[in-house]
Formats: C-alpha cells, sequence, structure tokens
C-alpha cells in the first residue's frame, strides 16, 4: 500500500456501522463476486426474517438511506463505484422480492433473473 493510499485511509475512517450495511454484512469482501453475494445476503434476510410487504418496504428504505450515507464514505475514500460496496444489491434485491409470494422457486427466479440482469447491464457498460 503506497503512503497516498495509507494517508486516504486514515483522512475517511469507516466505523463499524458504517462497514457493516455498506459492504451487505461484509460479504462485499469476498473476492470472487461480491455483488451476488450481497444478493444472497439479502435473499437470507427476506426469508429468515421479513414476514410481509410491510417489513420488506420498511427494511428496503431504511437500507437505501442508510447505504446512501454509508457508502459515500467509500466511494470518498476508494473512488467510484467500489466493489466491496454491495447495499445497493440488497436493496435492488429486495425490491424485486416485493409483493411476491414467498416460494421457493419464486425467490429463486428473481435472485437468478436479477443476477443475470446485473451481467448484462456490466457486459454491455464494458462495450461502451
Amino acid at each position: 500500500m503506497s503512503q497516498r493510499e495509507k494517508e486516504l485511509r486514515n483522512q475517511y475512517k469507516i466505523s463499524l456501522f458504517s462497514k457493516l450495511v455498506a459492504t451487505g454484512f461484509f460479504s462485499g469482501y469476498l473476492p470472487i463476486a461480491p455483488g451476488t453475494a450481497g444478493s444472497l445476503v439479502a435473499v437470507l434476510i427476506y426469508w429468515v426474517f421479513l414476514r410481509s410487504n410491510l417489513q420488506i418496504l420498511i427494511a428496503l428504505l431504511i437500507f437505501f438511506v442508510l447505504g446512501i450515507f454509508t457508502s459515500s464514505r467509500f466511494e470518498q475514500r476508494d473512488g467510484h463505484d467500489p466493489k466491496i460496496v454491495v447495499v445497493d444489491e440488497i436493496v435492488g434485491m429486495w425490491l424485486s422480492l416485493l409483493f411476491i409470494e414467498k416460494k421457493n422457486f419464486k425467490c429463486s427466479y428473481r435472485f437468478f433473473s436479477f443476477q443475470s440482469h446485473g451481467r448484462y447491464k456490466t457486459s454491455a457498460r464494458k462495450g461502451i
């Protein structure tokens, strides 16, 4: 790590809470497919803790607002759209799960369609 990177890291200290939210409970630190890991965390939280559409909507709005503030700290420190920030994947996954029945097939279909859309978007962006 260069001296400049060390200075930036010291200048932009990020709290544990911000790391927890922005990195999707630290799933963004996985070296391979951090966005997919963030989406899996969202599905697990949805499946275990979120019982109604109202609960999903409340969690979605809370993470949306917290994500704006917590991810901005990472962006200041690490540059535009750091790979470890996956709170957007969590919010997007919950949005796609909103208003569907909680069934294995429908949930897994949304997960895979959400991930394939992300891959298409990334490959299209590279072509520009």
